[in-house]
This record gives structure tokens, C-alpha cells and sequence, in this order.
């Protein structure tokens, strides 16, 4: 009967040290979790600064194109010939 007794204070302290390692593991998770979406949202911030860079780029060629297309229906000479 006592060695019962101890085997169950014994299973107790072992089924709490696996709760407890697994509470921390899952709080272990949500942290990497956390961490990931932190990453994920300054990559997509960089991403959109690439995008916004690239988008002026194209405007700024559409501009000098339509001065060259402007420039040749007046008679000019065009600034770059192909």
C-alpha cells in the first residue's frame, strides 16, 4: 500500500514536469510565432519600397518617351535614335 502511495507522489511529480514542459514549449512556439510575423511584415515593407521605387522609375521613362514622341512631331531632332 505506501509503495502506491509513492508511486503516485512519483507519477504526480513526473506528469507535472511534463505539463510544465510543455507549457513552455508552447510558450516557446508563440514566441517564434510572434517573431515570424514580425519578419514577415518588414519584408513585405521593404517589398512595397522596391515596388514604389521601381513605379517611379516607370514614370520617370513614360515622361522622357512622350517628350521624345512630342519633340519628333514638332520637327525637332529626337534626343535618342535607335
Amino acid at each position: 500500500m505506501c509503495s502506491t502511495g509513492t508511486g503516485n507522489k512519483e507519477e504526480n511529480k513526473e506528469r507535472e514536469k511534463a505539463y510544465k514542459m510543455k507549457s513552455s514549449l508552447q510558450h516557446k512556439k508563440k514566441k517564434v510565432k510572434k517573431n515570424n510575423t514580425n519578419m514577415g511584415i518588414k519584408r513585405n515593407h521593404s517589398s512595397i519600397k522596391k515596388h514604389v521605387f521601381f513605379f517611379i522609375i516607370f514614370l520617370i521613362n513614360i515622361i522622357i518617351v512622350s517628350n521624345m514622341f512630342r519633340m519628333q512631331g514638332e520637327g525637332q531632332e529626337v534626343g535618342l535614335r535607335l
